[in-house]
């Protein structure tokens, strides 16, 4: 469920030296869509939460669906399955870290803690973090422009938690439930970079939606939390798997193909723009200055940092 890879230069640039413009212009515009279906998902959780849905509600049923959606295209696919070992641990990541982010993400947002926009800003503070776990445990090495490309993230993220202006909600336990997410997408990233090396994306997702689902179904249903929902609370369900899911992951993916890993990453950052975009026309929320300003320093800096070409 990755939307951040290393990028393989000599590949990108023989399939960039062979890609038609049109081949190019659709395959930015099948990516973008694709971020903008992300970028509903925190929306989909605010409408699913007016309807008497709880997190492991929403989830459970979301990752549910899509895993179903998933299975089945993969069926007509007649995609290729990997081995037992990498099987467990594609579980694993969807049954922890990917559950566990999803859980932190939407909670954030849950019960007015925080907008939105923001939740959708401070998750995306996660490239940066994935290259100082990188660096840490990876002997990823740090460039002057890297290190200048993290510093801008962290002033950026400064600047959104400093100014909580604007018509927006905002509490600090949900910015820090958002950036909760931040670092477990980024470990979760980090982990996945090595077992989806032995399969496509496409499975590795069907399979870590596969996990989420039975690990929160069954804690839902063991605990006593699965809650009942009135009609707009499945339609945000529905939402949630179909848009934000299913429909992103498979865009995004054909963006890849036409793109290459690093470009497609680039448009990604839509995603926080189209979260913003939608609070502003549903909700009337509207961001504070110095919060713009910051969001627009956390997304140029992970621009910098994709499109950087040192050694």
């Amino acid at each position: 469920m990755s939307r951040y890879y290393r990028s393989d230069e000599s590949t990108e640039e023989r399939g960039a030296a062979g890609m038609g413009r049109s081949e190019s212009r659709w395959g930015t515009i099948l990516t973008a869509i694709s971020a903008l279906g992300f970028s509903a998902l925190p929306i989909f959780g605010m409408l699913a939460y007016d309807a008497g849905a709880n997190v492991i509600t929403l989830l459970g049923y979301r990752f549910a669906v899509a895993a179903l959606l998933l299975w089945g295209y993969l069926a007509l696919r007649r995609a290729k399955l990997p081995d037992g070992r990498t099987i467990w641990q594609m579980l694993l990541m969807g049954g922890v870290g990917y559950t566990t982010m999803s859980l932190l993400y939407l909670s954030s947002v849950d019960g007015d803690r925080l907008s939105p926009a923001l939740a959708a800003l401070l998750l995306y503070t996660y490239p940066a973090i994935v290259v100082l776990l990188a660096w840490r445990f990876d002997h990823y090495r740090l460039t002057g422009r890297r290190v200048a490309a993290l510093l801008l993230t962290l002033a950026g993220t400064g600047l959104v938690l400093a100014s909580p202006g604007g018509q927006v909600q905002f509490s600090w336990s949900g910015a820090a439930l958002a950036l909760g997410a931040a670092l477990v997408y980024a470990t979760y990233i980090l982990f996945g970079s090595r077992v989806s090396r032995r399969t496509t994306p496409l499975v590795t997702t069907t399979f870590v939606s596969t996990a989420a689902a039975v690990v929160l179904l069954g804690y839902g249903g063991a605990s006593g939390q699965l809650r009942a929902m009135e009609p707009m609370g499945w339609l945000a369900v529905l939402g949630a798997a179909l848009v934000a899911t299913v429909l992103a992951v498979l865009l995004f993916f054909a963006g890849i193909e036409r793109l290459g890993p690093s470009r497609a990453s680039i448009i990604s950052t839509l995603e926080p723009v189209g979260t913003a975009a939608l609070s502003a026309l549903l909700y009337g929320e509207r961001l504070g200055v110095w919060q713009v300003a910051g969001g627009v320093i956390i997304l140029g800096s992970i621009i910098w940092l994709q499109t950087q070409s040192e050694a």
